[in-house]
């Protein structure tokens, strides 16, 4: 109630708000000449909402983004400005702005993302995402130890799209869900046929942010573990600080249960967001990613490589596996050894690749990987 008085304080008699959504309003201004007013009325509704809520006792802070398209040099029709000023909003989120106002330029970029977007759901239906797969060492023996499954886009006209390009789009759709299984089913199929072969890999996969609180998601991945036949424990599901803390409780319910299973979790990303020790100590974790923001610039900034040595150390003291990810020369895994990382990944040992091609960089790889006899999944 206070938030849309608010909103209606900040406007004039002959302006119109309508709710067009759980958290957007739409705002028609009346008799504004130029962009330049425009701004103006988003300043005064910006300032209005900037002091903190009280909600039953508790401090609530607001974040704001507006998109702003004028009449008629941003459309001349209801259905265009809307579109306008939706992509327009789009981009104030995106660079952490209170407002953007839409640009022609930014047109066409706006209008492919949009045309992606509609594309997902015939290309999940005609398979057309694929897994390409990264190698991870372990800095102790110099092997490789398992692999980390990333979905790429085989776009038939466009080519190999990658997954910056259309998994912002995937979250906002309802195949965030299909699209995560059905790479999860993929990824244990490859893992099953690399057991048959001797490989001695484990698997890592990423979930989608909005799968990970969804209360069945133990029970799928344990079918797909049945049925590719994968103990549990060559399964590690790799989420972020940030994914988790969307809704909290669910997501670890659903750790709990992962982990119950015998699937291993790793907080991927970390270094960024909402990392923090308390955070850490409460998940059901048993591996650590190190942002690959962080390696890459390990030698460049002596901050960075401080900031690493400690996300080691602390991985480390709490009994977890530190993995570097983003590692591109000899002397950053020498020295994240000589610092006592686990494990590394990244393009100095190989850039991900179809499943076909790492078999044959495995066979004159440096590195080597161990074989294993085959083993019977603890499900049933």
């Amino acid at each position: 109630m206070r938030g849309r008085n608010l909103l209606r304080s900040t406007l004039r008699d002959s302006d119109t708000a309508a709710r067009l959504g759980s958290d957007e309003f739409g705002i028609l201004l009346a008799a504004v000449h130029n962009v330049e007013d425009a701004l103006q009325a988003a300043d005064r509704i910006a300032e209005a909402f900037s002091p903190p809520f009280e909600i039953e006792g508790h401090t609530v802070d607001l974040e704001m983004s507006i998109g702003i398209a004028a009449f008629p040099q941003h459309g001349g029709d209801t259905d265009t400005l809307l579109r306008h000023a939706d992509m327009a909003l789009s981009e104030a989120r995106r660079t952490g702005s209170i407002y953007s106002v839409f640009a022609s330029e930014e047109h066409a970029s706006a209008l492919a993302a949009f045309k992606l977007a509609g594309q997902l759901r015939s290309a999940l239906d005609r398979d057309e995402f694929i897994l390409h797969y990264q190698p991870k060492v372990d800095l102790a023996t110099g092997r490789i130890v398992g692999v980390e499954a990333l979905v790429r886009w085989q776009h038939p006209e466009m080519g190999l799209v990658m997954p910056g390009n259309f998994l912002p789009l995937v979250e906002r759709t309802s195949i965030a869900m299909p699209l995560s299984l059905r790479v999860v089913d993929k990824a244990l199929a490859q893992s099953r046929a690399w057991e048959d072969k001797g490989f001695d890999l484990t698997m890592a996969v990423n979930l989608s942010p909005r799968i990970l609180h969804q209360p069945d998601l133990p029970e799928r991945i344990k079918r797909l573990l049945v049925q590719h036949q994968v103990a549990p424990s060559r399964l590690f599901i790799e989420v972020t600080e940030s994914a988790i803390m969307i809704d909290e409780d669910r997501a670890l319910a659903a750790l709990d249960r992962l982990v119950a299973q015998g699937v291993t979790i790793s907080i991927d990303d970390f270094g960024t967001g909402y990392s923090s020790l308390t955070n850490l100590r409460r998940l059901p974790t048993r591996e650590l990613k190190i942002d690959r923001s962080f390696v890459m610039a390990m030698r460049k900034s002596n901050e960075d490589a401080v900031i690493v040595r400690s996300l080691v150390e602390l991985g480390t003291s709490l009994g977890l596996r530190v993995v570097a990810e983003g590692v591109e020369d000899a002397e950053v895994l020498a020295t994240l050894k000589t610092w006592g990382c686990h494990k590394a990944q990244g393009y100095h040992i190989a850039r991900p690749m179809p499943a076909p091609d790492l078999e044959t960089w495995i066979a004159t790889s440096p590195w080597g990987v161990g074989a294993r006899t085959r083993t019977v999944p603890a499900l049933a």
